[in-house]
């Protein structure tokens, strides 16, 4: 930290290297081989693959086809690339508040079917009627069910791993593994 934040004081310096410190990240702890095999046979990771998975062939799907889903609704492709704006505006919004109170009330688990609760009303909407309006708000429910997922995932597995290196081996587990969640995703 000495390098960088050349705005800040040397007494706040001093707090944020303090802070670091105290996170227990930068111990020279030695990479701890049964944490490791620990991490790849816990199943509870292997869930979170599988949810991370979902995830991923969700987030790909509307991600790309999106636009395309909206100019199916009747509007142009201009109007279909900026009506697309709005859905992750919610989304985004959404992911500050649901990540804010999970933490907040220690829960992610809740946060992840709730969202997944809204993600899926909003396939309903736009698989159930042919009114624009409500299929519109379906694509905002499903951003909304989607996006919020991806560090609500994230952080629950880290918080449930007890050790450095079983913790790093899981989050870069549940990354990789489920990035192929986007292959999926993407075919036709």
């Amino acid at each position: 930290p000495e390098s960088t934040g050349k705005w800040l004081t040397e007494d706040e310096m001093k707090v944020a290297i303090q802070r670091t410190r105290q996170s227990g990240n930068t111990d020279e702890r030695p990479f701890d081989t049964k944490q490791f095999f620990a991490a790849l046979l816990d199943y509870k990771n292997w869930l979170a693959v599988i949810i991370y998975i979902g995830l991923n062939i969700a987030l790909a799907s509307y991600a790309v086809f999106l636009p395309t889903i909206i100019r199916d609704m009747g509007f142009g492709a201009l109007q279909a690339q900026l009506l697309s704006i709005p859905p992750y505006v919610a989304a985004a919004i959404l992911v500050f508040f649901v990540s804010w109170n999970s933490d907040r009330t220690l829960q992610r688990g809740y946060h992840i079917m709730a969202v997944c609760g809204l993600g899926a009303l909003g396939y309903i909407f736009l698989l159930a009627t042919l009114n624009v309006g409500v299929r519109y708000a379906g694509a905002v429910l499903c951003a909304c069910g989607i996006y919020p997922i991806i560090p609500l995932t994230l952080s629950w597995v880290s918080n449930n791993q007890l050790g450095h290196t079983k913790r790093a081996v899981a989050i870069a587990m549940v990354s990789m593994i489920a990035q192929h969640g986007w292959d999926s995703g993407l075919q036709n």
